[in-house]
């Protein structure tokens, strides 16, 4: 077929063209070849049948037919093909059956419907056109099929007008009933409100009346446009995607979809099946819903005792504590009769510690910048960016001569993917609705431009263009007989972000060296670490999850959050993945529902059906939350509970109070999804633990004269530092008041102002002697900056002895408190200060009741900290970063964070610190991290 010397050579072309006839994606195209000519096929392939074996001519001639069935044998090892590994235990029977044995008379073959049909009963799966009237016409409606419109005539079904219903007798029907919704493929749903576009009907569930009373809700303003764009996007769906006409909608039902079947086991042992509804309300038209119709369900079973529920040998896993997620069997059926408990035989090991692969992994994070960077760097336009990255479509010959068909190619690097919200990863990211793009992505536009100048000299000047042509983009390519938009596909194709698998935006997928190490560290842990134990338990029922009684898409654990690095066992029977298998997550794949997420998982061992999903040959596979049982998150849990138990606090003479707290070790609690944790040798200036520090759930909050100030950990440091000084001996030093102009100053630079971002409500103030429930968070920090400021400069009352005289320290914060530190973090010396620096512009208040006092911006900190230089002995200089962390895990405030930026011209780096409230200021670029 491929030889040169071949009479059917030119049927099997190497290389061709392709058309895309108007069509968008590649695999849509037509294939430009030749049509093969039987008789010369025929005639090309005589020569070679003589040389066929006879095993070969057996295989090309029609055989008897291969009907596979169960048996409960074991037929032994059964060798597959080359490229499957062979199978252990065979169970499947095979029985060959020739055309002539299941030939049917022409007269036994029923035409039509089979005698006894049930068109009126709903078999879930398979959508039915029958309880809903309606027509069917041939109409030109252009329905969308692979996101292009059809060209001929479409078969549209128009649902009939029904009689229109009042919204109230609607809602009094429907509200919290169950019925069947998104005809003509129906599933069941619970109905949670109602609404047109001037009302919405609910229930007071909370009211404790039976039954409910109705909730009405007047739709005004933004949620009356919602209800219509609803509305609109309903009909839209059925009109362009399904090809159906439902006519006028006056009235929508919200309603959430049943996700599946639960057991409840009751304290006096009666077993119940409830339905288990998704958390996400879904908006439908009222006349593509039917109720009280028939249902076809032979998955439903109704146990009736715990011995029916987990019989002996039955497996199942712990939902418990301690040994979450321990696979186990049952033991004993008959001690569930007498103490309502399950006697379970459960096999305990021990876990691998990924703590190592963790640190790599957020060492090597890529770092990203926002558009206008990118394009500062090409020196071109962030619109320009921003269309090269995506699509920009060349309708290829001549302008004049273009028809509506005709051939548009696809010139942009196809980075980034708004429709199906999807990134590349490595190149592109999106964070909220802002596109950001990594330094390989920037390289590849430079190489992008330098190789094809003319191109972006054209896009440079027409960015707000839709279509190009080619005869304007190269108007002298057809007269030297150059092809620009072949060599510019080609160039593209040979680029090696083509062959990265894109993934919806906020996935996270570890790359293939770090998989590579996971699989290294089990595969040590299994050969000399590992350690296992079978423990006899007595459980209670609803601590068992059993996979044969779990229906539908419902996890195991529906509280469970699953992360990178996270230990899980496989929990779904009669799968491609073993019931039992341990694995790790190297990836998860976000979607818009939360409830649909996909994970990517490298398993201990492999099996026969295995994916390579950036790991060894037959290791990976791709899972969804009901096939996961977290053991991490159960690691996790019990942490928690051990945490909050009361601790022993040991205190021996002459030294401060410790604690011993395992839950603020950096590993011990792993970071959530996107979460970054720091790497060793991290500068002090930290980003605490998400955007606001919490306790409890709920947020800090220190008193002040009266006000109730919602307080970072920053502040709490501060007021731990105050109480401590009331406790100690001596005279007792004046409350810090927290009181400032927090104006913004006038004469600040440019590039001052670039590393303040969000910064909002620039107008606001703090004062000690009026309450205040808002403070900005800016003010705050003026006003804590301006405190360490004072205690530094400020001189000693006349009750104190001397001006020299060192407070007594207290042994509950330690010589070092939360203040000192911050001060020995900026570089802020004890010594009087000196002249303010010209670049330094804040202003002077006066607090009630207060001398004067210097209002510091924390610009103008970092400025100070810059300007004052490092201190220390060059030879040994203090760890600051080291006594910062320590005393914020010993008070419980988190564990800081940093954001970097590393300089591809001369491999310096720049810090970003991000406060509490997510401002982040951007320092000057140093050599190393810790500088």
């Amino acid at each position: 077929m491929d030889e040169e010397d071949s009479p059917i050579f030119h049927f099997y072309p190497s290389e061709f063209k392709t058309d895309l006839n108007g069509k968008k994606q590649e695999w849509e195209a037509i294939v430009l070849i030749p049509f093969i000519d039987e008789e010369s096929l025929l005639k090309a392939m005589a020569p070679c049948d003589k040389q066929l074996t006879e095993e070969e001519c057996k295989r090309n001639s029609h055989g008897p037919m291969l009907i596979y069935t169960y048996t409960e044998n074991d037929l032994g090892l059964y060798e597959a093909p080359q490229f499957f590994p062979p199978l252990k235990n065979n169970h499947a029977a095979v029985c060959k059956k020739t055309r002539d044995e299941i030939n049917v008379d022409r007269s036994r073959l029923v035409k039509g419907l089979c005698p006894n049909v049930r068109l009126d009963v709903y078999f879930p799966g398979f959508p039915t056109l029958k309880h809903i009237p309606h027509t069917a016409s041939l109409q030109k409606s252009k329905v969308k099929v692979f996101e292009q419109a059809s060209q001929g005539s479409n078969m549209i079904l128009r649902i009939l007008d029904q009689s229109k219903a009042n919204i109230r007798d609607v809602a009094t029907e429907l509200l919290g009933r169950s019925i069947y919704v998104g005809w003509p493929h129906l599933v069941e749903a619970k109905v949670v409100a109602v609404s047109n576009k001037e009302f919405r009907y609910g229930l007071q569930e909370d009211s404790g009346l039976k039954p409910p009373r109705l909730n009405v809700e007047e739709l005004k303003g933004p949620c009356a446009a919602q209800w219509m764009l609803q509305q609109k996007g309903i009909q839209e769906h059925y009109a362009n995607r399904m090809g159906v006409d439902i006519g006028k909608t006056d009235i929508l039902v919200h309603a959430t979809a049943m996700i599946g079947r639960k057991y409840i086991f009751g304290q006096t042992g009666k077993i119940t099946m409830e339905k288990q509804w998704c958390d996400v309300l879904t908006a439908y038209a009222l006349q593509t819903t039917v109720k009280d119709i028939a249902v076809h369900d032979k998955t439903f079973v109704q146990y009736r005792t715990l011995q029916e529920v987990f019989p002996l040998k039955s497996v199942c896993f712990m939902l418990g504590h301690p040994h979450y997620g321990a696979m186990g069997e049952v033991v004993d059926g008959s001690t569930s009769v007498k103490s309502g408990r399950v006697k379970v035989s459960m096999s305990v090991t021990t876990e691998p510690n990924l703590d190592s692969v963790r640190r790599k992994y957020h060492d090597s994070n890529i770092h990203y910048m926002p558009g206008n960077m990118a394009a500062q760097r090409l020196g071109v336009s962030s619109h320009l960016v921003s269309r090269v990255t995506g699509t920009i479509y060349i309708v290829s010959g001549d302008k004049n001569a273009v028809t509506e068909s005709g051939n548009k190619v696809n010139v942009g690097l196809n980075l980034k993917f708004n429709k199906h919200n999807e990134e590349i990863p490595g190149y592109t990211r999106k964070e909220g609705t802002v596109w950001q793009y990594s330094y390989k992505a920037v390289n590849l536009v430079q190489n992008y431009m330098l190789q094809f100048p003319e191109l972006f000299d054209y896009l440079a000047k027409h960015t707000g263009n839709d279509i190009f042509y080619e005869s304007d983009v190269f108007p002298t390519a057809n007269k030297k007989g150059v092809n620009h938009l072949t060599a510019i596909t080609e160039w593209l194709k040979k680029q090696p972000y083509t062959k990265v698998e894109r993934h919806v935006c906020g996935s996270k997928i570890l790359e293939a060296e770090l998989v590579q190490a996971v699989e290294k560290e089990v595969d040590d842990f299994l050969q000399h670490g590992c350690r296992g134990k079978t423990v006899i338990m007595q459980v209670k029922p609803h601590l068992l999850y059993r996979p044969e009684l779990q229906g539908g898409n419902i996890p195991p654990d529906p509280s469970a959050n699953h992360q990178l690095f996270d230990r899980i066992v496989n929990v779904r029977g009669s799968y491609t993945v073993p019931l039992g298998l341990k694995g790790t997550i190297i990836g998860i794949h976000r979607t818009e529902i939360e409830t649909e997420l996909m994970y990517d998982v490298v398993f201990d061992k492999p099996f026969p059906g295995g994916l390579p999903l950036n790991c060894s040959a037959n290791r990976g596979y791709r899972l969804s939350r009901p096939a996961i049982l977290n053991l991490s998150y159960g690691q996790r849990v019990e942490q928690v509970k051990t945490v909050n138990k009361p601790t022993t606090v040991v205190q021996q003479a002459g030294n401060p109070v410790v604690q011993e707290n395992f839950m603020y070790s950096p590993w011990n609690q792993p970071p959530p999804i996107g979460g970054n944790i720091p790497p060793q040798g991290y500068s002090a200036f930290a980003s605490w633990n998400n955007s606001q520090s919490t306790q409890n759930g709920r947020p800090y909050v220190a008193a002040s004269y009266g006000s109730n100030i919602s307080a970072a950990p920053f502040c709490r440091a501060l007021s731990s530092t105050y109480t401590s000084q009331l406790r100690a001996d001596g005279p007792v030093p004046p409350r810090p008041a927290f009181s400032g102009d927090s104006r913004p100053q006038q004469n600040v630079t440019s590039s001052r102002k670039m590393r303040q971002q969000n910064y909002s409500n620039p107008g606001a103030r703090i004062s000690g002697s009026a309450p205040s429930n808002v403070t900005s968070p800016l003010t705050e920090f003026q006003a804590i900056w301006s405190h360490l400021q004072k205690a530094s400069t400020s001189p000693q009352k006349p009750s104190q002895p001397s001006p020299h005289k060192k407070a007594v320290s207290n042994p509950e914060i330690g010589e070092d408190s939360g203040t000192e530190l911050l001060k020995k973090m900026l570089r802020i010396s004890d010594d009087p200060p000196s002249p303010v620096s010209p670049r330094s512009t804040s202003q002077q208040v006066l607090p009630p009741h207060q001398h004067n006092t210097k209002q510091v911006s924390v610009e103008e900190m970092f400025e100070h900290a810059r300007v004052a230089g490092p201190s220390g002995s060059k030879d040994n200089p203090p760890n600051y970063c080291v006594q910062l962390l320590s005393s914020f895990q010993q008070k419980g405030y988190g564990i800081p964070r940093y954001n970097y930026t590393d300089n591809i011209e001369d491999g310096s780096v720049q810090a970003q610190v991000v406060l509490p409230d997510t401002r982040a200021f951007t320092g000057d670029y140093a050599p190393t991290r810790v500088q």
